[in-house]
């Protein structure tokens, strides 16, 4: 940065600012001249809760055959499918507006899970009431994971989802 004469625009040397017995320190200041890079921004859904539609909602969900969103017990697949239609269902009854936001939240792909023989689970059973349990449970106030689904539609819709 020293040796390019176009980014130092004037520098100086101050006197020193304590006693000499003491230390020998003098302030530095210079005048640089570097533009401010620019932040990018990225469009995101703001969506309006509060005037959502919440009967439409289950309604649409209701009208989902879930069991076709599992493709052959693929989890990741699942995933995907199931969040897409929970979206799907949000977009249709809650009201949302685009915005511009510097925060980059478009990697909401979720991870996806390797099989491990080792520790493979056998039999796992849930409920429809542990499902329910879980679902009423949530706090709302909470923000959204990286599947973008709000606790609050998850909550809202908690009899659709545990059938």
């Amino acid at each position: 940065m020293v040796n390019d004469p176009d980014i130092i625009l004037y520098s100086e040397v101050g006197e020193n600012i304590l006693e000499n017995s003491v230390r020998y320190h003098c302030p530095i200041s210079a005048v640089i001249n570097i533009e401010k890079q620019l932040t990018k921004s990225f469009k995101r859904k703001i969506w309006q809760y509060h005037l959502g539609d919440y009967d439409l909602f289950k309604n649409e969900l209701l009208k989902i055959n879930w069991d076709t969103l599992i493709d052959n017990q693929n989890i990741n697949t699942a995933a995907v499918n199931i969040t897409e239609k929970i979206l799907e269902a949000a977009e249709k009854s809650i009201p949302n507006k685009p915005v511009q936001s510097s925060v980059d939240d478009s990697n909401t792909v979720l991870p996806i899970l390797e099989y491990d023989e080792i520790k493979k689970l056998e039999e796992l059973i849930i409920s429809e009431q542990d499902v329910e349990d879980v679902l009423v449970n949530l706090d709302i106030s909470k923000a959204t994971g990286p599947d973008l689904i709000s606790p609050r539609l998850l909550r809202s819709a908690a009899t659709v989802y545990r059938a």
